[in-house]
């Protein structure tokens, strides 16, 4: 999210729609690399809550990190946080 320098109502709306339709599918969304105001505005609409404030990561790096923990957890049958 980077490249993401103003996010509005209507934005987090159509994260919170991708939200949902990846949840149906049993996949997870992960956020990263938010600017501040972005991250700001995420947490005060409640949306960082809604995906789970451990799926939010300051850098691309972190996130690759938990998904390849996650993908090998799960091939272990130990289920997702």
């Amino acid at each position: 999210m980077a490249g993401v320098t103003a996010i509005d109502s209507p934005g987090i709306e159509m994260l919170r729609e991708v939200h949902g339709q990846l949840e149906t599918k049993g996949m997870k969304m992960a956020v990263t690399n938010p600017r501040m105001e972005v991250a700001e505005k995420l947490v005060l609409s409640g949306f960082a809550e809604l995906v789970g404030e451990s799926w939010v990561f300051l850098s691309n790096g972190d996130a690759i990190a938990a998904c390849r923990h996650t993908l090998q957890d799960s091939k272990h049958g130990i289920p997702p946080v």
